[in-house]
C-alpha cells in the first residue's frame, strides 16, 4: 500500500522541521561549526538509538523526536545543575489559560512560535521559572492590546468624561 502524495509531503515536511530543530539544539549544545561537530552528532544519535547512524536525514520522525528529546533532557539536566528552576505547574497553567483567552488555543503553533522567538524553547514545559514569569507578563500585554474593551479606561479619556459631566 502506498501513501497518498499529500501524506508523503506532510511526512517530509515534518522531517525537515525536526531536522532543523535537531540542528539548532545540537549547535546550542556544542557551539562548534557543523562540519566539526558532525562525527560527535552521529555518535550521539547512534548511542541514543542503539544502532549506527550514517546521516540524520536517514532517520524517520519518531527517531528524530527521540534524539531531540534526549538533547532537551540533557539541557534540562545542565540547567538544574546550574541552579535554574523549571516552570511551576501554576505558571504553566497560567500560560495555557492566557493562550485560550488570547484565542491562540485552536492554533498551538502560535504559542510555539512565540516561545521559540522569545525564549528559544519549543514548548511551555521547557521554560525556566524566570522565563515562565516573563512569558506570562508578555502574554498579558498581548491580551491587553488585543482586548481594548476588557482593559481599564485610559486616564485621559476618563478625566475628560468627568469634566464634561460636571457641567
Amino acid at each position: 500500500m502506498s501513501l497518498a502524495p499529500s501524506s508523503q509531503s506532510a511526512k517530509s515536511a515534518d522531517s525537515r522541521v525536526l531536522l532543523k530543530v535537531l540542528q539548532t539544539l545540537w549547535h546550542q549544545r556544542c557551539q562548534l561549526p557543523a562540519d566539526e561537530s558532525r562525527p560527535l552528532r552521529l555518535t550521539f544519535m547512534s548511542e541514543i538509538l542503539a544502532r549506527p547512524v550514517g546521516t540524520a536525514k536517514e532517520l524517520k520522525p519518531p527517531d528524530l523526536r527521540r534524539v531531540i528529546d534526549a538533547l532537551r533532557d540533557e539541557q534540562r539536566t545542565r540547567d538544574r545543575k546550574a541552579g535554574l528552576r523549571a516552570a511551576t505547574r501554576e505558571q504553566l497553567f497560567a500560560i495555557r489559560r492566557l493562550e485560550q483567552e488570547i484565542g491562540w488555543a485552536p492554533r498551538p503553533e502560535r504559542l510555539e512560535g512565540f516561545l521559540e522567538k522569545m525564549f528559544r524553547v519549543h514548548r511551555a514545559p521547557q521554560l525556566t521559572a524566570a522565563q515562565a514569569s516573563k512569558c506570562i507578563e508578555a502574554l498579558k500585554a498581548i491580551q491587553r492590546r488585543s482586548d481594548p474593551a476588557g482593559s481599564p479606561p485610559h486616564p485621559v479619556a476618563q478625566s475628560s468624561r468627568t469634566a464634561s459631566s460636571a457641567d
